[in-house]
């Protein structure tokens, strides 16, 4: 269901793989909030409710697709089929995984090579002519870095502390950490539409008095603590309390056992999320631009 909330609601693939004219939904979505005049703002509410009811009818098409391959599948069970001729078909996914992975490699080959190339006509097989200008230029590359790395390392480190806090609260409380509607909950941001959240957060920012760079990091933190939870539910609830108790002699305490031990994989993670959806045009990410736009004259 994730996978399938940012494929409908992807802006970045959209606004450079996709049509420019007639755009996708989503880059429509956006242009209209990005638009100066205040009155664009009705049509891309609209947008995004729009979107929300599209990803309700993809998911309703998803779960009516695999109930029916649930039953043919179940049905072709009961028969007692082998069905060996799919064993070559089987392998197509792992030899389409192979594909994209080796034409990402060689999409970022290009990049480094379009970042240094001053000029490459067509059909010549390499740049005509190579510069460093777009490294040492007035392009602000480190500015915009530094920023984007300072408000990914604050999202992450409250996303850290709120999802460990969480589990231990749990843990303490003798209640299940991630399960039932919690699970749910924390995976709603993840499985709605961005912009349509996105565009909601910036409407509740315009009431709220606060510093445009505290919204941009509740943003992301809207966003990355859900792949938190979900990277430290499973290694907190398989931790053994003994091993802690064992650890704790030795000048451990409770905490950092814990965050040693169940704590590894949420930091890249939301590193990853915090650092995630870029948004090409304005060389900033729509958590950072969406909330930011509250605030615009």
């Amino acid at each position: 269901m994730i996978v399938l909330a940012f494929s409908v609601s992807v802006v970045d693939m959209a606004l450079i793989l996709g049509p420019s004219n007639p755009p996708t939904l989503s880059v429509l979505i956006a242009r209209r909030f990005t638009n100066p005049d205040l009155m664009a703002l009705l049509p891309a509410s609209a947008g995004a409710l729009l979107q929300l009811g599209l990803m309700a009818l993809a998911v309703a098409i998803l779960w009516a697709a695999s109930s029916g391959l649930g039953i043919l599948s179940r049905a072709v069970l009961r028969q007692g089929r082998r069905l060996r001729g799919l064993d070559l078909w089987m392998a197509l996914p792992v030899g389409a995984l192979a594909g994209a992975m080796i034409v990402a490699a060689l999409s970022l080959a290009a990049l480094a090579v379009w970042s240094l190339t001053f000029s490459w006509r067509w059909p010549d097989l390499w740049p005509d002519r190579m510069t460093a200008a777009a490294w040492t230029g007035r392009s602000r590359w480190l500015e915009a870095a530094q920023s984007s790395l300072w408000i990914a390392l604050a999202a992450t480190a409250i996303s850290v502390t709120l999802a460990i806090s969480w589990l231990e609260g749990c843990d303490r409380a003798k209640k299940p950490g991630l399960r039932g509607w919690m699970r749910l909950a924390i995976a709603l941001p993840l499985l709605l539409p961005q912009l349509s959240v996105l565009i909601g957060l910036s409407g509740l920012l315009l009431r709220l008095d606060m510093a445009p760079m505290i919204a941009v990091i509740w943003g992301h933190v809207l966003f990355a603590l859900p792949y938190v939870m979900i990277a430290l539910a499973g290694p907190w609830a398989a931790l053994d309390p003994g091993w802690i108790g064992r650890r704790s002699p030795w000048g451990g305490t409770v905490a950092q056992a814990s965050t040693h031990q169940a704590g590894g994989p949420a930091v890249p993670l939301s590193l990853a999320a915090a650092l995630d959806s870029p948004y090409p045009s304005r060389n900033t990410c729509r958590p950072c631009f969406l909330a930011a736009g509250a605030w615009r004259p």
